[in-house]
């Protein structure tokens, strides 16, 4: 149990990046995006989305909203390195 405490413990420490995917569950992939410019979007958004969601800004608003819930609970924007 004190090994599983000190692991926990030292994940808290790892490197965190919500715009870029650092940390983050899931892989992210750098878009250059008609609507947002360059961002780092979710791979699941990529597949499952079609290709429009980049031309369009609404769909792309849902889109992020439903793949990318760590990026808009950390607060941050794609340009907030």
């Amino acid at each position: 149990m004190i090994a599983e405490n000190r692991s926990r413990n030292d994940n808290l420490h790892v490197a965190y990046n919500p715009v870029t995917g650092e940390g983050c569950c899931g892989q992210r992939l750098p878009v250059n995006s008609a609507v947002a410019g360059m961002v780092w979007l979710p791979k699941a958004m990529l597949e499952g989305e079609p290709t429009d969601v980049l031309t369009d800004e609404l769909r792309y608003k849902k889109a992020r909203i439903k793949y990318d819930f760590e990026l808009l609970l950390s607060g941050k924007t794609q340009n907030s390195k």
